[in-house]
């Protein structure tokens, strides 16, 4: 949505039915040349892939469950980015997701890194 201020266009709405949980974009590094030209290689890359998808499934586990410590750890995370991030107190309110959602339920949507 940014990307089409970016461009010219004068207004953009978006209509959203509930707010969804916002996380700052952390992994925001550029991925070294030396690991790019390793990931050329056959195996390297199987192996790279197969771990990653590996602890993304492992994180499923922990999320998945509604009182699970990292489910309650990353809603307070998006609470805590929510309420640094955004200063208008209505748009606030209006990002705020519902009580009764847990983190993962929705797509989680990453921040842009802009202030509100």
């Amino acid at each position: 949505m940014p990307g089409l201020l970016d461009l010219g266009a004068g207004e953009v709405i978006q209509f959203q039915r509930t707010a969804s949980f916002i996380v700052p974009r952390i992994l925001g590094f550029k991925i070294p040349r030396i690991f790019q030209l390793i990931m050329k290689i056959y195996p390297f890359a199987f192996i790279a892939r197969g771990f990653f998808w590996v602890v993304q499934e492992s994180l499923f586990l922990g999320i998945g469950y509604h009182h699970s410590f990292w489910n309650i750890f990353l809603a307070k995370f998006a609470h805590w980015h929510r309420t640094s991030t955004v200063k208008d107190s209505v748009l606030k309110e209006k990002l705020k997701p519902d009580e009764r959602s847990r983190f993962g339920c929705k797509r989680v949507i990453i921040s842009t890194g802009k202030k509100l």
